[in-house]
């Protein structure tokens, strides 16, 4: 009987409550969209703030989302580049990056920066944090900066949120303006990856990718049920949003998973501490790019009844045979899209097995078309051993 450990049920919230300290403007003079969402997975890093397009524009006014005083000034070839903080009343920090420019002519901050420069004897790194008594004061609305393309990406502004200096905040609730789009996240495919010797996925002992695609109602479904033998999964989801503009993919703000009705995983996007590396725990990192998000829907590592789909003896009974999993995403902008599949436990020695021409003992001859690295070579993997065909 299928089943599924207790301690499968695994929860990854990255939730704090928090209550918006204002509705400021947007910090450009208009909203052209958003090019990245806050918490993408960018390489080494999660991505602590969301991207304003501003038509590859450099110059353009940037204006202060909300009142403070400006803390801190960064300067750097790589990375965030011409960078700047605010701190307001509440504590809360606002990050400005990759300006071409800070304004100079009522704040004097080029001027700033050339004093840190030499003090420091060098253009660049430069991190200023500014003293008491010398943090120029701004106004909601005030312009601080141009836009530019300083550090690493094209020209847009990079924008954070911060409730101290290590700990980002989804900005999107705190700025009027941002103009809300009506595309749902978009399913493109479920993975099962065995993890323990003997497992397999549709009659392999590799990973198995399930195409998801929407049906009228909306709903996205897989081809045809998945068969799975006893032992462990991983589950990864790839899940993707639009936005305004199809050019630049982003990632989902939550993800909910039931098994059966059972809540599986939870994932919601709400803040992050930066110093902390979460995105091998909430991202796949050898399949993830900037087309592709695949959210591990079970723990990366070792598997090991630590959230992999488990069938074993002394599991947990499923409630249904075949099993049914579902799983809810929502994008920053609460549009909501929905994918189910079906999966059961199948026999090692059943011949129902997708793609597979003869099942014989320990032994797997798969098709021309899997992919291969010599011809007649056995090879071994996850306990089975399985012929390449000549």
């Amino acid at each position: 009987m299928s089943a599924l450990r207790a301690t499968a049920i695994i929860i990854f919230l990255f939730f704090s409550g928090y209550s918006a300290f204002g509705t400021g403007k947007i910090p450009l003079p208009e909203f052209t969209g958003l090019a990245s969402s806050f918490g993408e997975y960018r390489g080494s890093r999660l991505h602590a703030g969301i991207d304003f397009r501003c038509g590859e524009r450099e110059g353009v006014p940037v204006t202060a989302v909300h009142a403070g005083r400006i803390v801190r000034l960064r300067a750097s070839r790589y990375g965030y580049g011409k960078n700047l903080y605010i701190q307001g009343s509440s504590g809360r920090i606002e990050v400005y990056a990759h300006l071409s420019s800070f304004e100079n002519k009522s704040l004097q901050l080029e001027d700033l920066l050339a004093e840190a420069r030499r003090t420091a004897g060098r253009r660049y790194p430069i991190d200023f944090m500014l003293p008491e008594g010398r943090q120029p004061a701004v106004l909601a609305d005030q312009v601080i900066g141009f836009t530019g393309k300083t550090g690493s990406g094209g020209v847009h502004l990079h924008f954070e949120i911060r409730s101290d200096f290590v700990t980002a905040i989804n900005p999107v609730p705190f700025v009027a303006g941002i103009e809300k789009d009506h595309y749902a996240p978009v399913f493109k495919s479920l993975v099962f990856i065995p993890s323990t010797p003997g497992a397999l996925a549709n009659g392999l002992p590799l990973p198995l990718e399930v195409p998801l695609t929407a049906g009228p109602d909306g709903l996205y479904c897989a081809p045809s049920p998945v068969h799975l033998t006893e032992g462990s999964f991983r589950l990864l989801a790839n899940i993707t949003d639009r936005g305004i503009s199809p050019v630049n993919l982003m990632g989902a703000k939550s993800l909910f998973a039931t098994i059966d009705g059972r809540p599986f995983f939870m994932l919601d996007f709400n803040s992050f501490d930066l110093s902390e590396s979460d995105f091998g725990i909430i991202y796949d990192t050898f399949r993830t790019d900037y087309k592709n998000y695949y959210y591990n829907l079970t723990l990366p590592d070792n598997c090991n009844h630590n959230g992999c789909i488990d069938f074993s003896q002394d599991s947990l009974e499923f409630l249904s045979e075949p099993n049914r999993l579902v799983i809810m995403a929502s994008d920053f902008f609460e549009n909501h899209a929905t994918a189910e599949i079906f999966f059961s436990e199948t026999r090692p020695d059943s011949a129902c097995f997708t793609g597979i021409t003869e099942f014989c003992d320990r032994f797997l001859i798969v098709p021309d078309e899997f992919p291969r690295s010599g011809e007649g070579d056995f090879v071994q993997g996850n306990g089975w051993q399985w012929l390449i065909p000549h």
